[in-house]
């Protein structure tokens, strides 16, 4: 993810802005030509709290000026300015989620505030909270319609928020309209067409960002992920693995090494990055079932099945985990039962899975004799 991304703006002319745009927030139109006279300010104790917070500003003091500002918000509560200056203070002194507060109600104060729309976009973005960054940077994408860089991260929200498609259609957008495109849209076009299951697309998107900078592990990884799911599970690992470097705990790598290790009978290792993953994260459903996989086919059934009841005791829709709870049952004789299970999963899986329909005409037949 992108680091916090602070204003550039020198708080002595921001605040210098602030002054002479504050008083004008809200009568809308242009300037009038020839220019106007200078605008007195007003006299209210508010903005006494108000003028004096910007002097400290310029300064560079700024808890006194955030001191100054709550003054002026408690002596005029409905003055929207005094939140925007509140949030910009906030940034500068790295506090985010205070910002956010301050943002939000100068939009609650102000619904078309494109700045804030701006920056509430950019701030909710780098707190991960997805949905609500998109909808904040679609509103600047519709005011700034030239600003291509907020089409690219609403790109990104998009992808953090699942919306894949939407984010693709962004993103293809961005690329469109950009000169020099910026290096993390082939990142996220990767993830896109990743989370689309267009795994040809996405190694090739990722593949070409990290031509660009060789050392993003998401994109390792999610380039590794790619490759597993073609069946090119060599190179897919190799690139898991030198991830794994800067995320050892990253649960997606680690289930894919899990998993690759149980397919090619690496038993020692599977065992070994098993007990690694479950103790970081011993709840975890899919690492359940891969232990549970580990056991059956280590002929260990009733230390998978163990697994699987408590698994599915807590989650019974975990319906991958009847299939192979099915297959244990069926390894131990207990027709009925695990024709019971492998019914349950077929029942609530989309996909065809001609292997358990097999059984489960097997069992049948065999039941009925």
């Amino acid at each position: 993810m992108p680091s916090f991304l602070w204003s550039k703006m020198k708080p002595i002319r921001w605040a210098n802005l602030i002054l002479l745009s504050g008083m004008m927030l809200g009568l809308g139109g242009c300037y009038p030509k020839p220019p106007p006279a200078p605008v007195e300010r007003p006299q209210s104790p508010a903005f006494g709290y108000y003028y004096r917070a910007l002097e400290a500003i310029e300064k560079e003091q700024f808890d006194t000026a955030l001191a100054l500002v709550d003054s002026a918000i408690a002596l005029k509560p409905g003055y929207v300015n005094f939140y925007f200056v509140k949030a910009k203070l906030f940034e500068w002194l790295h506090q985010p989620d205070s910002a956010i507060v301050a943002y939000r109600q100068c939009v609650r104060l102000k619904s078309h505030f494109p700045a804030v729309w701006k920056r509430l976009g950019r701030l909710l973005l780098a707190q991960q909270a997805y949905p609500e960054a998109a909808f904040f940077l679609e509103k600047t994408v519709n005011a700034f319609p030239d600003s291509l860089h907020y089409l690219l991260l609403l790109g990104q929200a998009s992808v953090g928020s699942e919306k894949y498609a939407l984010a693709l259609d962004f993103l293809k957008q961005y690329l469109e309209r950009a000169v020099e495109p910026e290096p993390p849209v082939f990142y996220w076009l990767g993830r896109s067409y990743y989370g689309l299951g267009r795994d040809a697309k996405a190694v090739e998107a990722l593949r070409r960002y990290l031509q660009m900078d060789a050392s993003n592990p998401q994109a390792m990884k999610y380039l590794g992920l790619a490759l597993v799911r073609l069946g090119k599970s060599n190179e897919g690992i190799s690139y898991l693995n030198r991830a794994l470097q800067q995320l050892p705990l990253d649960v997606d790598i680690l289930l894919a090494r899990i998993r690759f290790f149980l397919e090619t009978q690496k038993w020692v290792a599977a065992k070994t990055q098993l007990d690694l993953a479950l103790q970081a994260y011993p709840d975890h459903p899919a690492l359940l079932l891969e232990q549970a996989r580990y056991h059956f086919l280590t002929q260990q059934l009733k230390a998978s099945r163990q697994v699987l009841e408590q698994l599915l005791a807590k989650r019974p829709d975990f319906w991958t985990a009847r299939r192979l709870l099915g297959q244990v049952l069926e390894a131990q004789g207990e027709v009925e039962e695990a024709l019971n299970q492998y019914q349950a999963y077929l029942e609530h899986t989309l996909k065809l899975d001609p292997e358990i329909e097999r059984r489960v005409n097997e069992l049948r037949s065999r039941i009925a004799k």
